[in-house]
């Protein structure tokens, strides 16, 4: 009704009054479900909400209405009784998976919660077993048990891929695990590998024999190791002259996989020498269409691509025209 109406009405703003958010508190316990949802679709927006509407919030999840844990996902700091209602919710088969992710957006989950959270990794479900992984990305640091568990969680086929998405959130993992998630790039489970790529990619610094092993795997003939391989570069911003050479060949020569990998590896580059901005310059006259399209991309994630360097190198390709011109608010480039 007019209420839900106006729940989606408010759903996209930043900032609401209090007595606003009052209102879309009392919402939360209305009777209508659609009301309901509503309220809660219109509370994401808001970062720090009253323990009050918190509450209602995980009352909703404990009546399995899940809009409630995409907004309280968004809230960086749970009060600890709130995180206390979660954790009991994560412990109902019929609540744990949004409880889990509700809690995602805490950067700092007790021990007793992760200790809980590692048990779900193990869940039979994938979807549940994933919604628990996401709870662990923001957490930059882990006791030292839970990281063990994790990491002995990498040995297990049918868990691996949920670990290592767990393992996300460490910025600076030892070369051993590292080396372990290597090996997964090349899992038999593409989603697996997929998950090894995610978690390198986040990592600082990669220590250099890890990153020969990723060069090595940009010469692989099977669909999904180049892929991931470029990908986990392109966490790191001063690849060397050799690998960005193997990178624009995948743009070249590469499948609908490696593409875009290789254009995301480019493009995060903090300045790519003048040799590979003419080489991939170059494939923008490519007859494929796709090797134009990844050519572009890359080259449009430059952020230190300036509109004199573009009629340098004579850039003409239109999507690159009009990502250069997003960028740097130029109002053409001939």
């Amino acid at each position: 009704g007019a209420k839900a109406l106006s729940g989606k009405a408010l759903s996209g703003q930043s900032t609401l009054p209090n007595h606003i958010i009052r209102s879309l508190t009392a919402f939360l316990k209305d009777k209508d479900m659609g009301t309901r949802s509503s309220a809660a679709f219109a509370l994401r927006g808001q970062s720090v909400l009253p323990k009050e509407t918190l509450e209602s919030l995980v009352l909703l999840l404990k009546d399995k209405e899940y809009a409630a844990a995409y907004t309280l996902e968004r809230q960086p700091a749970l009060p600890g009784e709130v995180l206390e209602s979660l954790a009991i919710l994560l412990k109902d088969s019929g609540t744990r998976s949004a409880a889990a992710f509700a809690l995602s957006g805490q950067a700092s989950l007790p021990k007793g919660i992760l200790e809980f959270l590692v048990l779900l990794l193990q869940d039979k479900d994938s979807g549940m077993s994933l919604s628990a992984a996401y709870a662990f990305q923001r957490q930059s640091t882990l006791p030292r048990e839970i990281f063990d568990s994790l990491t002995s969680l990498l040995k297990e086929s049918d868990v691996r891929r949920s670990a290592a998405y767990a393992l996300g959130g460490q910025a600076s993992l030892p070369k051993w695990i590292l080396e372990t998630l290597v090996l997964l790039l090349k899992d038999e489970e593409w989603n697996t590998g997929y998950a090894a790529a995610y978690t390198l990619e986040r990592q600082l610094a990669l220590p250099r024999e890890i990153v020969g092993f990723l060069a090595l795997l940009l010469q692989d003939r099977s669909w999904g190791p180049p892929s991931f391989a470029a990908y986990a570069l392109g966490g790191q911003k001063a690849l060397s002259e050799r690998i960005l050479e193997s990178l624009v060949l995948l743009l070249k020569d590469g499948n609908t996989s490696t593409r875009p990998s290789a254009a995301y590896a480019l493009g995060a580059q903090s300045a790519l020498p003048e040799g590979i901005l003419e080489s991939i310059a170059l494939l923008l006259k490519d007859e494929d269409k796709d090797v134009r399209s990844s050519a572009a991309s890359a080259l449009c994630d430059q952020s230190s691509l300036l509109a004199d360097s573009c009629r340098n190198i004579g850039f003409g390709d239109s999507r690159l025209r009009w990502c250069i011109d997003k960028r740097h608010g130029v109002s053409r480039i001939d």
